[in-house]
């Protein structure tokens, strides 16, 4: 056969030429596995979490605008109406810049309804606040009372209502990224174990093969 007219050192090469390649192919599929993983966290790190924190900013926010509003309800005072609005209006700026930035983060069709279901809920829960301190402010304390405690729990309710689902749909987006990464790393795991089994087994069956191919001929010419 044209193997046994080989030179030894042709056959030295050729057989490290297989390890090389063995090496090459296991280094390439380690790497793209190592690399869907990479991209699995990164979208639990750089795309998710910063979305939950911000919808948790301001959930804070609101809830510190409650607080101000019961400030109110226990002094209807106009100078404490309008310190209570002052501390309202500085947690209102933040979120707005919080919803500005989920606007431009927020990409996933269902994610970007609920936040505009979300936003108007806003609009109609921040009306009736600018009413309720217009009229604190101006010593109309039945009206501001009645908008506060008639008008003003059902539009709260709704707004927290579409805070609180689109906060639920961005944590079942972020636990199913978490089982990706983990799927990910796992397969890794599994997928390397696959390639090094094949590569000590190919690695094995080359080297006795080349040992074979190297010491027939010398057996022979010795002999």
């Amino acid at each position: 056969m044209w193997k046994n007219n080989l030179k030894i050192s042709t056959r030295l090469l050729l057989g490290f030429g297989c390890m090389v390649a063995l090496m090459v192919i296991m280094t390439t599929v380690s790497t793209m596995l190592s690399t869907r993983a990479n991209v699995q966290f990164h979208v639990v790190t750089d795309e998710l979490m910063p979305k939950m924190d911000l919808l948790h900013i301001t959930k804070e926010q609101i809830f510190a605008t409650e607080l101000a509003l019961t400030h109110v309800v226990l002094d209807f005072n106009p100078e404490n109406a309008k310190r209570q609005q002052a501390v309202v209006e500085a947690g209102r700026a933040k979120i707005t810049q919080a919803f500005d930035e989920l606007s431009r983060r927020v990409t996933h069709e269902k994610g970007r309804a609920l936040l505009q279901d979300t936003l108007k809920a806003r609009a109609e829960y921040a009306g009736h606040l600018g009413e309720l301190f217009a009229k604190a402010q101006a010593g109309d304390i039945d009206t501001a009372r009645r908008v506060l405690i008639e008008q003003m729990p059902g539009h709260r309710a709704t707004y927290f209502g579409s805070l609180d689902r689109l906060i639920d749909f961005q944590s079942e987006l972020t636990q199913q990224a978490k089982e990706a990464s983990a799927a990910a790393i796992d397969e890794i795991r599994i997928d390397s174990l696959l390639v090094l089994a094949f590569t000590i087994t190919a690695a094995v069956v080359t080297a006795y093969l080349l040992m074979r191919s190297i010491n027939g001929p010398c057996a022979m010419q010795w002999s």
